[in-house]
């Protein structure tokens, strides 16, 4: 008998704590106005303000960050071939990585000031 008393309040706790911590969840379908070759994007960091970090067009990849609904800023490394932007702090500081002209990849942190590193 005390066990099924321990296994009914065992389930009754994790059926109320899981309820405590249902949330609702709500899906788009994102893709880059600026991306008409190739529609491809990809939203890869998010931060406390729902801001997104990302990528688009699948040929040249190009960084970019997002401000829902639909605001995109365009952000590549200055002179890079392609930008990938794969991270966001709440700082609005940036990180991901390009590929310069000659084809080496270099990875970057870019501050909401405008400086690249």
């Amino acid at each position: 008998m005390k066990r099924f008393q321990l296994s009914f309040a065992l389930t009754f706790v994790l059926l109320l704590c899981s309820s405590a911590f249902a949330q609702s969840y709500r899906f788009m379908t994102m893709n880059n106005p600026h991306d008409t070759n190739s529609p491809f994007t990809q939203l890869l960091g998010i931060n406390n303000n729902m801001v997104i970090a990302g990528y688009h067009n699948f040929f040249n990849n190009q960084g970019f960050t997002l401000n829902l609904p639909n605001q995109f800023t365009t952000e590549n490394y200055p002179q890079s071939a392609m930008t990938q932007v794969i991270g966001i702090n709440n700082s609005l500081t940036t990180s991901g990585f390009y590929v310069d002209q000659a084809g080496t990849t270099h990875g970057f942190y870019h501050t909401s000031n405008g400086t690249y590193t």
